[in-house]
């Protein structure tokens, strides 16, 4: 079942808000943080643990929970159009 509170974010889900945040790209951000892009897209997706510590929790935009909800729910742009 899909979590809906989008107030309640995993680790990985805030890791990856905050790569969108910033615009970067999956590469660019495993360069910033010293990992590979394989360590950063596990990371992302919760089946490794974070490289090296988050700052405090942000507070996603409207953007970035419409995008969340879609990740959480596995729908693109485009199936989310057609529903």
């Amino acid at each position: 079942m899909v979590d809906r509170d989008l107030t309640r974010r995993t680790p990985a889900e805030e890791l990856w808000c905050r790569r969108r945040r910033a615009g970067l790209t999956q590469p660019e951000a495993a360069r910033l943080l010293g990992v590979g892009r394989t360590t950063l897209v596990a990371a992302e997706a919760g089946r490794r643990p974070i490289p090296g510590a988050l700052p405090a929790r942000l507070s996603p935009g409207l953007p970035e929970l419409l995008a969340l909800a879609r990740r959480r729910r596995g729908w693109g742009l485009r199936g989310t159009a057609r529903r």
